[in-house]
């Protein structure tokens, strides 16, 4: 399924579902949380098969998103939170938040779903991505269909002093961004994109 189509008819739907069928909840104005093990298979049944690693990379960008605007631009935050209402993913009731390339390892099956068993998980460099062409290939397409994504979200939150190239230079300055083989490859892409203009 092409990326766009699936982001725009499927994927809200799949969010929907995984917050029904999860524990759900709210820190303050932070936002709606779930654990990390609602990503089980158990609590995933209901996606086809064919559409969980295109839910797990878009889900995967969208922490990310939302993980800079609440690192980098705090002060705006509460702003972007109101118009986007993202998801956020934590460790138990931790209100501590996985790096986003560990969630489309795992639903890319690149690694074990166990990974999220070690506290506090974070670092990506540590364990090696087994990374196919097609893989890299649906990555890739994500990655450029959410930098667009990025883009327009930026610009339609009307946020006072962020802008897309505010945005994009936060995320090539943040070392966790580049952690690992999908944080080079989005990082190149940035890279590139910032040639083009």
């Amino acid at each position: 399924m092409e990326v766009e189509k699936y982001y725009k008819e499927r994927f809200q739907e799949h969010i929907a579902g995984l917050v029904k069928n999860s524990n759900a909840h709210t820190h303050g104005a932070d936002g709606t949380f779930i654990s990390v093990h609602c990503l089980q298979p158990d609590f995933m049944r209901w996606i086809p098969e064919e559409e969980k690693v295109l839910f797990f990379y878009c889900l995967a960008f969208e922490i990310l998103l939302d993980q800079i605007m609440y690192c980098h631009f705090r002060s705006e935050y509460q702003k972007f939170r109101g118009i986007t209402k993202y998801l956020k993913l934590e460790f138990g009731l931790s209100s501590r938040c996985p790096n986003p390339w560990l969630i489309a390892h795992v639903g890319a099956g690149a690694v074990r779903f166990d990974i999220f068993e070690r506290p506090f998980m974070k670092d990506t460099r540590s364990f090696i991505a087994f990374f196919d062409t097609e893989q890299e290939r649906l990555f890739l397409e994500v990655s450029r269909f959410f930098i667009k994504q990025f883009k327009a979200v930026i610009s339609d939150c009307f946020v006072e002093g962020v802008n897309w190239k505010s945005v994009r230079s936060a995320m090539l300055n943040d070392e966790d961004i580049s952690e690992g083989k999908y944080g080079r490859l989005f990082i190149q892409l940035l890279i590139q994109e910032g040639e083009e203009e």
